[in-house]
């Protein structure tokens, strides 16, 4: 995971939310973090390649639109990504208080 694209990161995380999404449901959720049209900034693309990679299960549905699920090896690594984090999170007290700022625009400061 520590190559990968951090847009295709987050949209592991997305699919760790909820199963059975489609594309356009995906770039949806992770449109207010980016604050852009996630549909034209290459997002099946992305999809495509953890699709290929086997992070996520690409599925075509009978309305002919796919729909992606998170896989074992998906899920495993976000618990990785998840795991490297921590070791620099752990006992460090700059994240004890929320900034109220980001928490009302559910943006993550800067």
């Amino acid at each position: 995971m520590f190559d990968m694209p951090s847009v295709e990161r987050d949209v592991l995380y997305v699919l760790a939310g909820e199963d059975n999404l489609s594309g356009t449901e995906i770039g949806g959720r992770l449109q207010p973090y980016y604050n852009k049209d996630m549909q034209t900034t290459g997002l099946y693309h992305h999809l495509d390649s953890l699709a290929e990679g086997g992070f996520v299960e690409k599925e075509e549905t009978k309305t002919r639109r796919n729909e992606y699920t998170l896989t074992h090896r998906g899920i495993r690594e976000i618990k990785a990504h998840e795991q490297w984090q921590q070791q620099f999170l752990r006992d460090n007290d700059k994240f004890d208080t929320e900034d109220n700022s980001s928490k009302e625009s559910g943006q993550v400061p800067a």
